[in-house]
């Protein structure tokens, strides 16, 4: 009611300077404002905040470092976790983004020092070495932008918010017998 009010006297037209914008806020997600769009809700700009710092079915994000890899005498040696439903796979990673005309169709998951895949890019890269920043942290905008980017790469069928598909994540062949080979040393060793 008060937007139709507003907008009859001209005061909620776009691109108009001094026009009153409808800015809707209060414990919205994804879903409510799936919803208010899809039932036209006269509303310019959507204020989420409690849905960005808390997420209602998950309220604590839960982050475990898990040791990869060690050093023994001056070198690296991958190392892993067997305990179950806690199991790791060894060593220092890379994640490759692959890509079939510039739409990504999965990623892989691989040893770091392996080959790229075939129409791969990596999506990791290294921000500091030896206890110093590699680079400039990038700006806010720069963030952005390339979040944005990366979202609009993806593939239409995982971007739903219900019945999205699963996104492919393969293991690397490499990597699978590198953490097949651990197991069997320490199941040797073991006995």
């Amino acid at each position: 009611m008060l937007r139709s009010r507003c907008r009859a006297v001209g005061a909620t037209r776009r691109g108009v300077r001094g026009a009153t914008e409808i800015f809707a806020s209060g414990d919205l997600d994804e879903r409510r404002i799936a919803e208010l769009v899809e039932q036209r809700a006269p509303i310019d700009v959507f204020g989420v905040g409690t849905a960005l710092s808390t997420s209602s079915d998950a309220p604590a994000l839960g982050g475990v470092y898990k040791l990869v890899e060690v050093e023994r005498a001056g070198l690296a040696q991958p190392v892993l976790k067997l305990s179950q439903g806690k199991g790791t796979y060894p060593g220092v990673k890379q994640v490759w983004r692959v890509s079939d005309c510039g739409r990504p169709t999965h990623d892989v998951l691989a040893k770091d020092d392996e080959p790229p895949p075939r129409a791969g890019r990596p999506l990791l890269s290294p921000v500091m070495r030896r206890g110093r920043r590699l680079r400039a942290a990038p700006v806010l905008h720069e963030i952005r932008e390339s979040a944005l980017r990366a979202v609009e790469a993806l593939p239409e069928s995982v971007l739903g918010l219900d019945g999205a598909a699963d996104y492919r994540v393969v293991v690397s062949d490499g990597l699978v017998r590198l953490t097949e080979d651990l197991q069997r040393r320490v199941h040797a060793v073991a006995g």
